[in-house]
């Protein structure tokens, strides 16, 4: 069951990568569309292939060590970044609306990074 729901959500997460590629809405912006595809794109591309990659090989015991490491590392780092940013108003200078931005916008770059950060300290474990 695990298996067949990593494979829906990389099949989302994938689509969701992909359609931001294609639409990006701030190719035009002053920013450029990089910041966009950097914190929009580049962690449901990541998710997709974790995802995938589960589906793939799943039912073996290193494969569900590796996904549970990964999974805790982007929950720990994704989660704590999102709440660092949803109470940062309460001590820093800004309102709660940047606050909420901020937290909706750099929690799924750190859990990919958190993601990624979990699957590489089991492989040097594993060493």
């Amino acid at each position: 069951m695990l298996r067949v729901l990593g494979a829906c959500g990389a099949a989302l997460a994938g689509w969701v990568a992909v359609d931001g590629v294609r639409s990006n809405p701030l190719r035009d912006s002053a920013g450029g569309g990089f910041d966009f595809l950097l914190y929009w794109v580049l962690p449901f591309a990541v998710a997709a292939i974790f995802l995938g990659w589960f589906a793939a090989r799943g039912g073996r015991p290193a494969a569900a060590r590796v996904a549970k490491r990964g999974c805790l590392g982007g929950l720990l780092l994704g989660g704590g970044v999102f709440a660092l940013y949803a109470t940062s108003p309460l001590i820093l200078p800004w309102d709660a609306l940047t606050g909420s931005v901020h937290a909706f916008l750099y929690a799924p770059l750190a859990a990919a990074v958190g993601l990624l950060v979990g699957v590489a300290s089991v492989s040097v474990r594993g060493r």
